[in-house]
């Protein structure tokens, strides 16, 4: 084992015990923090039916970057209120689904 990746295992071990608020910034400090934090960052998923925009932004990511969907484990939507909105927020996240679903690939593990 070269020392190279002996660093790169010790930075694996303690971005796995940080806390998600920790991983979403560590992950934006360099490609080398990006590549060993998105694996942790997009293992459990939780987002609220009202948080429209961080919906879009989740979807369009995975648009985007399809291999982070590799990572995800467990995806939660929490309802949060009772409105007619729901429906155009439902509607939204299914259009973006069967997009993802229209243009996904096999990932390459």
């Amino acid at each position: 084992m070269s020392m190279g990746s002996l660093s790169t295992e010790i930075d694996e071990n303690v971005i796995k015990r940080l806390p998600q608020s920790a991983l979403s910034s560590i992950s934006k400090t360099s490609k080398y923090y990006r590549t060993l934090s998105e694996p942790s960052l997009y293992e459990s998923i939780v987002l609220g039916e009202t948080e429209t925009t961080a919906v879009a932004c989740f979807f369009r990511t995975l648009l985007d970057r399809k291999y982070l969907a590799k990572y995800i484990k467990a995806f939660t939507m929490n309802e949060h209120e009772a409105s007619d909105a729901r429906t155009s927020h439902r509607t939204c996240m299914h259009q973006c689904c069967r997009e993802l679903w229209k243009s996904r690939r096999p990932f390459k593990t």
